[in-house]
């Protein structure tokens, strides 16, 4: 009998909680106006892509210390941005990930010096070391992207799972399943006391 208590008592309490967490989770969802799962995704998307552009711009505001006191070293004059005076073209100084994968796209598409005996870093304008670099280091931020983006999803697509449960589970008749199961200890109760 105790024990047949204590399960209602559980069941009342994991219904509670999950009620509670149902009321978070909507609450969350409404806060961040979210309306659907694809919603959701693109949101997580945009917020990976602006990270990741700012990390770039992070590291490129450190490298491009370096990159001047290698030229000095090297006795070259580094051009930093097309605007300046007195400097050619160049990349500006908040280039993106997907500008320099499209540039990189654009420099491969150019007729190959090698062809005509002229090494290639001589024959475009800036160095392709760096835009081979540049490039490698726009593949990784896109993998990152990409690796970032499924786990996004799986957690979303997990979430979405949970509130489908938690939905499912308060829309059973859990309270009248407990009224019943309260009516027959009490009907047991009553058998036991009157006999």
């Amino acid at each position: 009998m105790l024990h047949l208590r204590a399960k209602i008592h559980q069941h009342l309490e994991e219904k509670r909680r999950a009620e509670g967490e149902l009321k978070e989770l909507k609450a969350q969802i409404e806060e961040a106006e979210l309306s659907s799962v694809a919603h959701i995704r693109n949101t997580m998307l945009s917020l990976c892509l602006k990270n990741a552009e700012l990390k770039e711009q992070m590291g490129e505001a450190m490298s491009d210390g370096w990159e001047i006191e290698e030229d000095k070293e090297k006795g070259e004059v580094a051009v930093e941005t097309g605007g300046q005076k007195g400097t050619g073209p160049g990349l500006p100084r908040t280039v993106t990930a997907w500008s320099l994968c499209w540039l990189f796209s654009q420099v491969n598409n150019w007729p190959q010096a090698r062809d005509h005996g002229i090494p290639s870093e001589f024959s475009l304008p800036g160095s392709t070391k760096h835009l081979h670099s540049q490039l490698a280091q726009c593949r990784q931020c896109y993998q990152d992207l990409q690796e970032k983006l499924l786990i996004s999803e799986a957690t979303v697509f997990a979430q979405a799972n949970q509130l489908e449960k938690y939905r499912v589970m308060l829309s059973e008749s859990l309270v009248k399943q407990d009224s019943k199961q309260v009516q027959v200890d009490l009907q047991h109760l009553g058998y036991e006391t009157c006999g």
